[in-house]
């Protein structure tokens, strides 16, 4: 183990859940099987699974925003992840339960299917305040509201 600086995943991002982010997200960065090619992985990811998640985001009132980030060209050296998940709750207690019941585990399930789930990266963490504060979410938010 070490410390480690000043690095950044580069990525792609596709919202299946479109929303600010609240106040705890979880991380899932997800490294590929060994025998699954790039191309699988993100045809999986990107396809089924994307899918799956899509169909049990309705159930999920606690999810407030739901992304796919597909990293883009290599990775950081040491950290060959080639996907993030990223899940926003309001609360912390919000993302604790959904981990723990409900329907959110066939979608956490079905990434043993292509991600090598032993060398994944699951973060839960709270953020800290940005800069400028979600602005670009929030206007965002407000234009497609506003048709």
């Amino acid at each position: 183990d070490s410390v480690v600086n000043e690095f950044s995943f580069v990525c792609e991002e596709e919202p299946l859940l479109e929303g600010l982010p609240g106040g705890a997200a979880i991380y899932i960065f997800l490294p590929r099987q060994p025998d699954l090619s790039a191309a699988a992985f993100q045809a999986r990811y990107s396809g089924a699974h994307a899918q799956l998640a899509r169909q049990a985001l309705p159930a999920l009132e606690a999810i407030k925003r739901y992304g796919h980030n597909r990293v883009a060209g290599d990775p950081p050296p040491r950290f060959a992840f080639e996907a993030i998940t990223e899940i926003w709750f309001e609360t912390p207690d919000d993302a604790v339960r959904a981990l723990k019941h409900g329907a959110l585990a066939p979608v956490l399930d079905d990434l043993a299917a292509f991600a090598d789930m032993g060398s994944a990266v699951i973060i839960l963490t709270t953020p800290c305040p940005s800069w400028p504060k979600d602005e670009a979410l929030l206007k965002r938010e407000q234009e497609r509201a506003a048709g």
